[in-house]
């Protein structure tokens, strides 16, 4: 069921996350097994619009005539700031605005479609195991979830603030490990892989890398 998860063809991954592995345009799933009903489950993802979480309806904008949706973060006076599909933080002037339309769940119809009936059973499976005691528990202990990952320069080199638009988001599984496979190439090029800590106080870190 978490390999379904995690696969890349159904886009789970892309738009929501697993205490804070993964996109975040939709709800964290966190905990959905111990708050929703598998009946529940299944509707959302045979018909995701049915029933769409507070604050996580889709909004589509036109503005300047650039048609843009997404997932409203917050609005001011000024400004409609978006969260898109590929986890970016949109900023339009309320000003340019033209149209604007709540749009239901910006999680599309058919995902499941590619499933067979055994793989839809055990993704709910492992979606309805989600915040109860066992195998998929999130524990106390912190580990890094969020990763980057990019080639590495040709000539060896690493800039962390250089090349943007070259790393590609990767989370590690609910256990906190973070698959080979989630990070090996095809080819036989050499990969850096990169994680954020986020401290409340200045003080030391251990870091335990295992694997």
């Amino acid at each position: 069921g978490e390999a379904i998860f995690r696969r890349e063809a159904q886009n789970c991954l892309k738009c929501h996350s697993i205490a804070g592995a993964g996109g975040r345009v939709g709800p964290d799933l966190v905990s959905i097994g111990a708050s929703a009903q598998r009946d529940y489950l299944v509707e959302s993802i045979l018909d995701p619009s049915a029933k769409i979480k507070e604050n996580y309806h889709a909004l589509t904008v036109v503005a300047d005539g650039v048609i843009t949706s997404g997932v409203k973060i917050r609005e001011t006076d000024t400004e409609l700031v978006l969260r898109d599909v590929e986890d970016r933080e949109i900023t339009i002037p309320v000003d340019a605005l033209e149209a604007r339309k709540e749009a239901g769940s910006i999680m599309p119809v058919g995902l499941a479609d590619e499933l067979t009936r055994q793989e839809l059973v055990d993704l709910v499976r492992f979606l309805s195991e989600l915040g109860k005691v066992g195998p998929y528990a999130v524990g106390q202990t912190p580990v890094a979830r969020r990763w980057e990952v990019r080639t590495h320069a040709s000539d060896g080199s690493y800039d962390p603030s250089a090349d943007h638009d070259q790393w590609t988001s990767v989370y590690s599984t609910v256990a906190g490990n973070l698959p080979v496979a989630s990070v090996k190439a095809s080819d036989s090029g050499e990969r850096i892989v990169r994680c954020r800590l986020d401290v409340a106080k200045e003080g030391k870190v251990e870091l335990r890398l295992a694997g």
